[in-house]
């Protein structure tokens, strides 16, 4: 089904060839660097044999005179391409910002899936030999250069207690902290090299929403969803469950939960699940008779699998990629269950600590803030 479906999306998807691409900018403006799954023919000009709707290219500009001339920098995309049906043509974007004389408005200004996007295809061009320890070092200094950056331009008082970042990027610590954990598990040299090639292509090419649901995913419980979820509401369309925070503190051991990250649809059983909902779902006698690993869902003729089957064929049918995610059980036993799996899915709850590397969000914050105050800008935070 996953290969039919998915080959079915690509053969139906509008997609260009034989492409060259070119950017302009505005005197005083070039670019520095372009990121991306392309042939590189100069500093401002990639060729690319195809481009599907479902991959991103990141420009990286610098300024090289100031100040700039003129209220607009002005940025001008040029695509040639051959269509699908043959004909060769020009599409032509256009994008023009206003410039200010005040960094703040830069910040307020800032979009945090765009930056963590760059940050994602800088991360993984980077060599290899690189130790995880200075990868998640770099990620750390990222985000306090940000807070250094913007307390200076704001005048913003000091604090002991908490990072100084504007609205709009305020969630770009957690999310570089998803970005490391999945670079950590998906890219570790133990890892077959097949996987870490496709994983590496992913976080070079992914959409910002891609990119975005994979390094931070959503976590539903369904053993206890309110009784509208999992239907067609007054709208017209499948009420999904609220999404959890990513930690465990918010689990419980007999609970059924669904983790997607964009890739693949993983059910964690509790250890303690009763066998009524086991059997239910799942369609076997209990727990014990379980097994972990890929599942073609049953079709169980209950309420609760109707709605679970429900939630995902939404999942499924989610536009912009032809992907059509897998579904994995994962037992929380590491004695029956698949070790792998469950340290996959372990590492996707950004906010608990995994290992010595794999730091929760708390000790990620306080190495930040470690960080800006060795930059001089406020005391430093115990880490207790």
């Amino acid at each position: 089904v996953k290969f039919a479906v998915e080959l079915g999306r690509v053969l139906a998807m509008h997609i260009m060839l034989e492409a060259e691409m070119r950017v302009r900018c505005s005197r005083g403006i070039s670019v520095k660097s372009i990121h991306g799954n392309f042939f590189l023919q100069g500093t401002d000009r990639v060729v690319m044999p195809a481009v599907p709707l479902d991959q991103s290219y990141a420009f990286e500009f610098q300024i090289d005179s100031e100040p700039l001339a003129g209220p607009l920098a002005v940025f001008q995309t040029a695509l040639l391409h051959t269509t699908s049906a043959g004909e060769r043509r020009i599409r032509v974007l256009t994008l023009a910002l206003p410039t200010t004389s005040a960094i703040s408005d830069v910040f307020v200004s800032a979009d945090v899936r765009a930056l963590v996007t760059l940050i994602a295809k800088q991360t993984v061009q980077r060599p290899s030999v690189l130790a995880l320890e200075d990868k998640l070092a770099a990620l750390q200094r990222r985000v306090a250069d940000l807070c250094a950056a913007y307390t200076t331009a704001t005048k913003s008082p000091a604090s002991d207690l908490a990072l100084l970042l504007p609205a709009p990027l305020k969630m770009l610590p957690i999310l570089l902290l998803g970005l490391f954990k999945k670079i950590s598990t998906r890219l570790d040299t133990e890892r077959a090299l097949d996987v870490r090639a496709y994983a590496r292509v992913l976080l070079n090419s992914a959409l910002a929403s891609q990119l975005i649901r994979y390094t931070y995913p959503d976590v539903y419980c369904l053993h206890n969803m309110p009784e509208d979820v999992g239907f067609i509401g007054a709208e017209g369309t499948l009420r999904m469950p609220a999404a959890l925070p990513l930690t465990s503190a918010w689990w419980e051991p007999h609970g059924l939960y669904l983790i997607d990250d964009g890739q693949a649809v993983y059910l964690w059983v509790g250890r303690d699940a009763v066998p009524a909902l086991v059997s239910d779902v799942f369609g076997v006698q209990d727990y014990a008779a379980l097994r972990s690993g890929k599942i073609a869902l049953p079709d169980v003729d209950t309420a609760i699998s109707q709605r679970i089957r429900a939630i995902i064929g939404k999942i499924r049918e989610r536009t912009g990629t032809p992907h059509y995610p897998s579904v994995y059980v994962v037992k929380d036993d590491s004695t029956s269950g698949d070790p792998g799996l469950r340290s996959a899915v372990v590492q996707m709850l950004i906010h608990d600590r995994g290992d010595e590397l794999r730091v929760s969000y708390r000790q990620f914050l306080v190495k930040i803030h470690g960080k800006v105050g060795g930059l001089g800008f406020y005391g430093r935070l115990d880490s207790g």
